[in-house]
């Protein structure tokens, strides 16, 4: 047999932009190499902890994995930490090697995959009034309700544990209701 060598985790940023910091709860993607030897996801509520021949660590919690590859891992921080936190990568050729990343209460960053005609990468905020993205050539009006999808707002009320799918009744709360605006104004957040 040949030696399979240990995964090597080189960063860990949120999912939505891929920027630093990530919240608890929030989602975020790993980067680095060998950190799985398949490619997988899946929409299995609960998430799994163990996922394609990989297993993530976050000062000793298991962590609820979406997608893995030999390059990159996505997954949810677990409620459970905070601050200076801890991820070591388990899998069928060693363990990695800690990487240390600040995990902080909230830090809400919007999706960036939206995608008009030609336009990529734009914030994933859409208008309700046509289901389409918000972009230059289909601005906000007023009185128009926004869907922002983001990531990163922390606690909820009632408590999702990690790993699971929010509940339908009673919908879960941001514990602290985030403050929108718009050209400085600030907007009336419904849900």
């Amino acid at each position: 047999d040949a030696a399979t060598a240990p995964p090597i985790i080189s960063e860990a940023v949120n999912a939505a932009d891929y920027t630093a910091p990530i919240a608890s709860g929030g989602l975020f993607a790993l980067f680095g190499s060998r950190l799985s030897p398949v490619n997988a996801s899946t929409s299995e509520m609960p998430l799994p902890r163990a996922f394609g021949e990989s297993c993530l660590i976050a000062n000793g919690v298991p962590v609820p994995m979406l997608f893995v590859s030999p390059g990159q891992i996505n997954a949810q921080m677990p409620y459970e930490v905070s601050g200076n936190v801890t991820l070591v990568l388990h899998t069928p050729g060693g363990i990695s090697d800690a990487l240390r990343v600040a995990v902080n209460p909230a830090a809400p960053a919007v999706f960036r995959s939206g995608v008009a005609g030609p336009l990529s990468g734009l914030p994933t905020v859409v208008r309700a009034s046509n289901n389409q993205l918000v972009t230059s050539a289909n601005p906000v009006h007023r009185d128009d309700t926004l869907v922002i999808y983001l990531t990163g707002l922390g606690a909820t009320s009632p408590a999702v544990p990690s790993g699971e799918g929010a509940p339908s009744s009673p919908l879960a709360w941001a514990a602290a209701p985030p403050v929108v605006t718009l050209g400085g104004v600030p907007l009336t957040v419904s849900y």
